[in-house]
């Protein structure tokens, strides 16, 4: 038993006396290395901090040269120029100094000293031939609200992987939320907001002048930038439930088209199948307004549908794309809760005219300038047939999960349209897919008050009043709402 034991840890002593001298080797060849390779980090981390390096130079020079008083008044000096800069130039001092000083404290404070941790525990760390790996940080940026993290990828790995942890993954670096988006293969950026930018009301945008059709401003986005939507050649969808804010949307867009609407290159036909009570009150606007009966609003859009057919046979052959001119404007067709007319209305021959019409210009009317803008609150196939004919959508407030890839499109909130987690103390609060980004982004429109649409149909009146539907009625309505 004696030569047993001997022989095994034998072994192990002779083992461990061969790691004590590799380890010895191994501090040997660090101190002949490192000499050489402290000038090289040194040099690289001046380069990629050539600030911070400049201000820590000057101040050594100046105490060499000068004395330790003079750094003191430097340091005086810079801290005024810094407040300085900061109450005059705020945009700039955010961009090269607020930003800078946060991806530095939290880029390795906050993510690099706890990404891996969080990777493992996260389920997004992987084990190879007993060696574990995780996803590499390759970036940190920070503004006022959010951070941003760009991360490469494991082989094996796809975005899903992390949009499925993205709750977690908020939860462990302390943000309101996080939302990925993916640069190119292999590499996704991770937004973890800290501040909500959208919490406040965005009061009525400044109407705008002259209108570009390809950019009508309705509010700000996350990141604090213009919320544009393109309205020239394509139809909009506004789905969200009661008191979601769909009317922020239509009346913000209807600011936004004021000036078109009075010089006549655009034409507003609206139909409010509830009577009126919503869009009423911008009656002056409106060169076709329908409201009292389902067969108004029938009518309303079978005029549209004559339209499309017509401009169609006119510009065959000449043009691809409606110009919108003051003789043939560009005819914008608002249908506030459009479901109240293909799911809800018991009348089938108007509810089946209403679906022709709403199917011709939904497939033919965007090429020949006759867009359509509809706000429903179920957007269910059963109830919206033609949902997917709109190019163009906006997801509000809803009350199912679900309900956000029925108007987003398959997916979308998984990667990150969480409509039915929006408070209802944020009316026009949504998301909105933008051109050629496969991420949701979450916006704002701004809430026009009484006062705002009232002033609205007082300075952008439509050249025309011609077949308007309502007469002393809504005369009453508006000017009621003026009052």
């Amino acid at each position: 038993m004696n030569a047993e034991w001997s022989r095994v840890h034998g072994q192990n002593y002779g083992y461990v006396e061969y790691r004590r001298d590799q380890s010895e080797n191994d501090w040997l060849i660090w101190l002949l290395v490192l000499p050489l390779l402290l000038p090289l980090v040194l040099g690289w981390w001046a380069i990629r901090h050539p600030v911070f390096t400049a201000l820590a130079g000057l101040g050594v020079l100046t105490w060499l040269y000068v004395g330790t008083w003079a750094v003191i008044v430097l340091a005086v000096v810079i801290v005024g120029v810094l407040l300085v800069w900061r109450r005059r130039y705020r945009s700039s001092y955010e961009r090269f100094v607020s930003n800078r000083a946060r991806r530095a404290r939290r880029g390795w404070w906050l993510y690099k000293r706890r990404w891996k941790s969080a990777m493992v525990l996260a389920g997004l760390a992987a084990v190879f031939e007993r060696e574990r790996y995780a996803p590499k940080i390759r970036k940190i940026r920070s503004d006022k609200y959010a951070d941003h993290v760009l991360v490469r990828l494991l082989s094996g790995q796809e975005p899903a992987d992390f949009e499925n942890r993205a709750e977690a993954l908020a939860n462990t670096f302390g943000a309101l939320s996080c939302r990925v988006r993916v640069e190119r293969p292999g590499r996704i950026w991770l937004d973890f907001m800290r501040h909500d930018p959208l919490e406040p009301v965005v009061p009525a945008l400044d109407v705008a002048e002259p209108v570009d059709l390809t950019a009508l401003p309705l509010g700000i986005r996350e990141d604090g930038q213009p919320w544009t939507l393109r309205l020239l050649g394509t139809h909009v969808l506004v789905g969200g439930a009661t008191g979601s804010g769909k009317g922020s949307v239509i009346w913000s867009t209807t600011r936004a088209l004021g000036p078109a609407i009075r010089t006549g290159t655009v034409a507003l036909w609206v139909a409010d199948p509830k009577g009126g009570m919503e869009l009423a009150p911008g009656w002056p606007c409106y060169t076709r307004f329908a409201c009292e009966t389902p067969d108004s609003i029938a009518e309303l859009l079978t005029d549209a549908e004559m339209v499309v057919r017509q401009r169609a046979a006119q510009l065959r052959g000449i043009t691809r794309q409606h110009t919108p001119t003051r003789t043939d404007p560009l005819i914008v067709v608002v249908v506030d809760e459009i479901a109240a007319l293909t799911g809800y209305l018991p009348d089938r021959d108007v509810k089946r005219r209403i679906a022709a019409s709403l199917s011709v210009i939904l497939t033919q009317g965007r090429a020949v300038g006759v867009t359509v803008i509809a706000a429903v609150q179920d957007p269910r196939k059963e109830i919206l047939p033609f949902r997917d004919l709109f190019p163009t959508r906006i997801a509000l407030r809803l009350t199912e999960a679900e309900q956000a890839d029925l108007v987003l499109g398959h997916g979308a909130h998984n990667r990150g349209a969480a409509c039915e987690r929006i408070p209802v103390t944020q009316p026009g609060v949504g998301y909105v897919l933008l051109d050629g980004q496969r991420e949701p982004v979450r916006v704002r429109a701004a809430q026009a008050t009484d006062a705002d649409i009232a002033e609205l149909a007082r300075t952008y009146p439509a050249p025309s009043s011609a077949e308007r539907t309502s007469d002393a009625e809504l005369a009453a309505v508006i000017q009621e709402w003026s009052e």
